[in-house]
């Protein structure tokens, strides 16, 4: 049902429906582990929703685009990047849900540092647009 809704609003061009759309998927999928559905499937919603919100924000970066921009070049930049990240983040899920690793609290909190700062990196450089 909301994949329709998002669909319905891609079609109506509203800009600001592919945020609450991922949003909702999200809280959907959080819903369906915690009433034990299974997860990876949970997952790879949560993924599929998270390509579709990037690819619909770029699609909407392509239609603001000058005319003597190479949207080829463009397009074929951004999927390529999209699917080298998909891969790894694909693997970084399964590897997620299928290991069970025991750590401290003290590592998790390292870990969660370490991730908060890489992505703090990530938005600077693509902000950057690099």
């Amino acid at each position: 049902m909301i994949g329709l809704l998002w669909l319905a609003s891609q079609w109506r061009d509203w800009n600001w429906t592919a945020s609450l759309g991922f949003f909702a998927f999200t809280i959907a999928a959080g819903i369906g582990v915690w009433i034990r559905l299974n997860p990876i499937m949970m997952a790879f919603s949560v993924f599929a929703s998270l390509l579709a919100w990037d690819l619909d924000d770029f699609s909407h970066r392509l239609r603001e685009a000058a005319p003597e921009d190479d949207l080829g070049t463009l397009k074929k930049k951004h999927l390529l990047r999209l699917a080298s990240l998909g891969i790894i983040g694909l693997a970084l899920m399964l590897a997620a849900l299928v290991m069970h690793l025991q750590i401290s609290f003290e590592w998790v909190f390292l870990l969660t540092l370490a991730v908060i700062v890489g992505m703090m990196q990530l938005v600077n450089r693509l902000r950057r647009g690099g």
